[in-house]
């Protein structure tokens, strides 16, 4: 079927797939660096939050931590302090809410920095990204748990995929419409050229309008 088209067509088809597929791979790209570094950013916080609440477990005699300054809940965000068997005992959650971790996660805390996305927790806007780590005291063993919704990149990756998902298609129009509206533009060598004096060469291509004596093309 291509071969009934003409070369300048042809010309096109080519270039319009191989911008398609250049422009895929850095949507592909510049989607998936966004949302790793929105992860990130989570990540980050909700690390400097447990690490807060664990200075507050281990000032002597304290007791159960306080966590209702601004610092362990805001809009989204929640706060828990679990024992070794996964009880509350501290939360910024509703009364009632239970720990926002199942019980083998709360072990796994005991080792090592667990993170689980797409949790759905009691209180919490949309579904919540969770880091638990353990934090061992004078009184025992027990697992920090801070927490905050995925909401706002999750609206963030959204808008950027809209655009993305926009934008890529109109770029390859153009770029392709512009190719194709080039494919007709001769060039070649000057018309002053000659056996003798052949300076840029001799003869044209794409001459596809027929000019006679052409100069330059712009």
């Amino acid at each position: 079927m291509l071969r009934r088209l003409s070369i300048r067509v042809r010309l096109t088809v080519a270039f319009a797939a191989a911008l398609g597929l250049v422009l895929g791979l850095t949507v592909g790209f510049v989607y998936l660096t966004v949302s790793a570094r929105l992860t990130e950013a989570i990540d980050d916080e909700l690390r400097t939050r447990s690490g807060e609440i664990a200075e507050l477990l281990d000032e002597p005699g304290a007791g159960p931590p306080d966590l209702t300054a601004d610092v362990f809940e805001g809009h989204g965000g929640f706060a828990q302090v679990l024992t070794a068997r996964g009880a509350v005992v501290a939360s910024t959650l509703p009364a009632g809410a239970g720990a926002a971790l199942e019980p083998d996660e709360v072990r796994r805390a005991q080792r090592d920095e667990v993170v689980v996305s797409g949790l759905d927790v009691p209180g919490v806007e949309e579904q919540a990204r969770v880091l638990a780590r353990h934090a061992t005291t004078a009184d025992g063993t027990f697992v920090v748990v801070a927490g905050a919704s995925t909401e706002d990149r999750d609206q963030a990756l959204e808008s950027i995929a809209i655009a993305l998902a926009v934008g890529a298609p109109l770029a390859l129009l153009l770029a392709s419409a512009l190719g194709y509206a080039l494919g007709s533009l001769p060039w070649g060598g000057h018309p002053s050229a000659n056996l003798r004096n052949i300076q840029s060469g001799l003869g044209w291509v794409h001459n596809t309008y027929m000019l006679d004596g052409v100069d330059k093309s712009i």
